[in-house]
């Protein structure tokens, strides 16, 4: 039941996450509007648009991973090996 437990809580914690990120980069958007902050050289106002608009896609491939991760265990744990 630990294990179950810790896989819920990477799950939840990716998708903790992903709203961090997001908000994260949608401050900094604004901040950058504002001309309160300024993008690292050779970076465009384009960048961040294209960063924000790919968060939620990066971690559901995170969550993918995570969900693999507990099937690998599962697999390893679970299942007689068959020769």
């Amino acid at each position: 039941m630990a294990e179950h437990q810790a896989f819920v809580d990477r799950v939840k914690g990716a998708e903790r996450e992903c709203y961090v990120v997001a908000a994260a980069v949608n401050h900094y958007g604004q901040a950058v509007q504002a001309d309160d902050a300024q993008l690292p050289s050779k970076m465009s106002p384009r960048d961040l648009v294209t960063a924000a608009d790919k968060v939620e896609s990066t971690y559901i491939i995170r969550m993918w991973a995570e969900f693999e991760t507990a099937l690998r265990l599962y697999r390893r744990h679970s299942l007689p090996i068959k020769w």
